[in-house]
C-alpha cells in the first residue's frame, strides 16, 4: 500500500484511502500508515496468505513496473461470492478489479455482491456458494510462480472448478490461467469465466486477442477452442471514489456442456503498447494440458497434469528460441 500511495501522490497529485481524506504528501501517507517501518527495505515476492484466503503473485522493482495478481480463496463474513476470482495490478494502475460495493443500501449493490462481478468462472449465471476453497500447489521460484485452487462452490449444480495460474517472470511478465471444470452430473450447464476491466477501453480484436487499456496496457489472449467470446457491462464503484457507481466492462469465455471442460486465458500487461502473443494448447504425450505461448521469438510452456483425479502442475522454465 505504501510504494502504490507514493507512486499515485507523484504521479497524480493524490491517494484516497477509502474512509480517509485524500493524502497529497508523501510523507502524511507513511507517517499514517506506517510510521515504525520507514526507511526499511522489503524485497518483493509471492505470497500466499492462507488465514486470509488470499494470495499474490507479484514481482518488480518500484510501483512504476510492478506486476501482481490478488486470488480470493477465503469466505468470510463480508466476503463476496468470488472464489478463485483474480484482481490484476499493473505498472502503476488497475486493470482487473473487484467491483466492489459503494454501501449496503445502494440502487446496485445487489449486482455488485454476485459472482458475476468478479473475474472468475460462473454456471448457469448463478451465485456460487461461500464453501472453503483447497490451495492444493504453491511453489515459487526465480523465473515462474504457480498456484492452484479447487473450489466447490457450485458443487450443488455437479460443477467442481479448478483453477490453475503459472505466473511467468519474464522481461515483462504475464499470468497463464488454467481453468479446469469437473463434472459429476449430466446435466447441460452454461459455463462463462468473466474477466472484469476497471478501464472503459476495451477493444476485441478476435476471439483469441482482446486489450484493456491504452497505456498501462492489458492483452487477453486465449487458445482457439476456449469457447464464445463475449462482452457486457456491470456496476462498479469509481476508482476515483467508492461511493460512485458506474458501468464498466467485463469479458467472458462462454461453453454450454454435459461434460467437463477446460478454458486459457493469458493476461499479459505493459507498460505502454498491447503485447503480440499466440498461445497453442493440445494433449501431451503422457495425456496432460500442454499450453505454449510464443512472444518476440521466445516459447514459454506450461503443462498442466491430470492423473487418478489428483491435478499437478509443471513449469517447463526453460525458454526456447521457437523454430
Amino acid at each position: 500500500l505504501t510504494r502504490i500511495g507514493r507512486y499515485q501522490i507523484e504521479k497524480a497529485n493524490g491517494f484516497h484511502v477509502s474512509g480517509l481524506d485524500t493524502f497529497t504528501a508523501v510523507s502524511d501517507f507513511e507517517q499514517r500508515f506506517l510510521p515504525e517501518t520507514q526507511g526499511q527495505n522489503w524485497r518483493l515476492e509471492s505470497c500466499l496468505f492462507p488465514d486470509q484466503g488470499l494470495t499474490v503473485l507479484r514481482d518488480g522493482d518500484s510501483p512504476a513496473d510492478e506486476v501482481y495478481l490478488a486470488i480470493s480463496h477465503g469466505t468470510y463474513g463480508h466476503s463476496h461470492p468470488d472464489l478463485l476470482g483474480v484482481t490484476l495490478f499493473a505498472y502503476g494502475d488497475l486493470l482487473l478489479g473487484d467491483r466492489g460495493v459503494p454501501n449496503y443500501y445502494g440502487p446496485h449493490t445487489t449486482e455488485m455482491r454476485r459472482s458475476k462481478a468478479h473475474s472468475t468462472l460462473i454456471v448457469d449465471g448463478k451465485d456460487m456458494r461461500k464453501t472453503k476453497p483447497t490451495v492444493t500447489l504453491f511453489e515459487t521460484g526465480g523465473d515462474a510462480d504457480v498456484w492452484q485452487c479447487r473450489s466447490d462452490g457450485y458443487a450443488s449444480l455437479g460443477v467442481t472448478h479448478m483453477r490453475t495460474i503459472a505466473f511467468m517472470k519474464s522481461e515483462y511478465p504475464f499470468f497463464v490461467v488454467v481453468d479446469q471444470i469437473q463434472r459429476n452430473s449430466p446435466d447441460v450447464r452454461q459455463l462463462d469465466v468473466y474477466f472484469h476491466s476497471m478501464l472503459s477501453q476495451v477493444l476485441v480484436e478476435s476471439a483469441k486477442r482482446v486489450t484493456v487499456g491504452s497505456g498501462p496496457t492489458l492483452t487477453i489472449c486465449s487458445p482457439a477452442d476456449n469457447g464464445d467470446l463475449w462482452r457486457g457491462k456491470e456496476w462498479s464503484i469509481s476508482l476515483e471514489s467508492n461511493m460512485t457507481t458506474g458501468q464498466l466492462p467485463f469479458i467472458a469465455y462462454r461453453k454450454t456442456s454435459a461434460t467437463g471442460e477446460r478454458f486459457c486465458s493469458v493476461l499479459a500487461p505493459s507498460p505502454m503498447s498491447p503485447r503480440d502473443l499466440d498461445v497453442r494448447w493440445g494433449d501431451g504425450p503422457s495425456g496432460d494440458l500442454k499450453i505454449d505461448i510464443s512472444e518476440d521469438g521466445m516459447l514459454h510452456t506450461v503443462i498442466v497434469g491430470e492423473r487418478t483425479g489428483v491435478v499437478s502442475t509443471v513449469v517447463d522454465r526453460e525458454m526456447r528460441k521457437s523454430g
